[in-house]
């Protein structure tokens, strides 16, 4: 049991390291965006996150692209590239091209997190479709079958559709949108919706980007405070048990006690309170190796001390005389010889001599 209760609490601390590692992340692909901006880009007046147009750099029949108002735009679609990281730009604008006029990707997003425009915002192919015609697309650079976007990519896109909303009137939250839930494909990835489900990462780095309340924030929150008062129901519901069944031990005992004294009525005799039964571990326990309890004569004893173990009652004298045994320079406490009780009473009564 005190292992499973170990392993219990190296599954809570692994958890909780996994989200701190995470945070480390996010933070960190924010520090070297921003060292990119600082050394690479130049902010642009309206707000703009740093991003590079390489639109006359590529492939591209102007012909076949129509003016678009920004009222038309209602959706900003999600997609990845389905290619290598490293692939050059116009080579996926010949993958495009002749079905289309050029690369279907108004803004591509590389493994650093660098933004790069490939269309003009107020161009649109003459199309009716309405993941192209009324949708500012966005690739993510790489395949997302069996993992998600780096952080970098994410917190890149998260400042860009930002902008973004700021710019069209009708984009929303809502409007983003993954190639996938419009159409039978796998872009942006098997994980978006699904798995890891990296879309919600996404939507939280938008609402970062924007200056809003994450509530995911407020819901992780719930979540541990019902966490929590469902242990205290365990835990209660468990102390509420051990108690029932003392008390059963002791009726049981009361009546034992009664038809010992209705037998030696006819005769009485001093009654000697008999000996609980009980298991020795004295020498099982975890000891310091060099230190050792003073020895006394049982007319020294003036006092018993009663405690409680202030953790879960699954937690037994194995695990406490640890404790008692380790110095804690944070508590101020030194190393002890051995466990600082005497008897251990187990939630359910029984009895060790420790």
């Amino acid at each position: 049991q005190v292992r499973d209760d170990l392993t219990a609490q190296l599954a809570t601390l692994k958890e909780e390291h996994g989200r701190q590692t995470s945070m480390v992340r996010h933070l960190q692909a924010e520090l070297v965006e921003a060292n990119q901006q600082l050394t690479t880009w130049r902010e642009s007046p309206d707000n703009r996150p740093p991003m590079q147009n390489v639109v006359q750099r590529l492939p591209r029949d102007p012909r076949r692209y129509v003016l678009r108002r920004p009222d038309d735009v209602r959706y900003v679609v999600i997609n990845h590239t389905g290619a290598a990281p490293g692939v050059p730009l116009t080579r996926l604008a010949e993958g495009h091209m002749p079905d289309w006029p050029g690369l279907l990707y108004d803004f591509v997003i590389d493994q650093h997190g660098s933004i790069l425009q490939t269309q003009p915002l107020d161009e649109v192919v003459d199309t009716a479709l309405p993941y192209l015609a009324e949708a500012v697309n966005i690739a993510f650079s790489g395949v997302f079958d069996e993992q998600t976007p780096p952080d970098i990519q994410i917190h890149a896109a998260g400042r860009l559709i930002a902008w973004l909303q700021a710019e069209f009137p009708n984009l929303t939250l809502e409007s983003v949108r993954g190639l996938s839930e419009f159409v039978e494909t796998t872009s942006p990835g098997r994980q978006w919706l699904e798995g890891a489900a990296w879309k919600e990462a996404l939507i939280a780095a938008v609402r970062r980007a924007s200056g809003h309340v994450d509530p995911s924030q407020v819901e992780e929150e719930l979540r541990a405070a019902l966490a929590e008062r469902d242990r205290q129901m365990l835990v209660l519901q468990h102390n509420l048990d051990a108690v029932e069944s003392q008390r059963r031990r002791l009726v049981d005992d009361a009546e034992g006690l009664r038809t010992q004294l209705a037998a030696k009525a006819v005769a009485p005799a001093p009654f000697v309170v008999p000996k609980p039964s009980m298991r020795n571990t004295t020498d099982s326990l975890p000891r310091h190796p060099t230190l050792r309890f003073e020895r006394r004569p049982l007319n020294q004893i003036s006092h018993i001390a009663v405690h409680h173990t202030a953790t879960l009652p699954t937690i037994g004298p194995e695990r406490i005389a640890e404790l008692h045994v380790a110095p804690d320079a944070s508590r101020g406490k030194e190393a002890w010889p051995g466990i600082g009780y005497h008897f251990f009473i187990h939630a359910d009564g029984a009895i060790e001599q420790t």
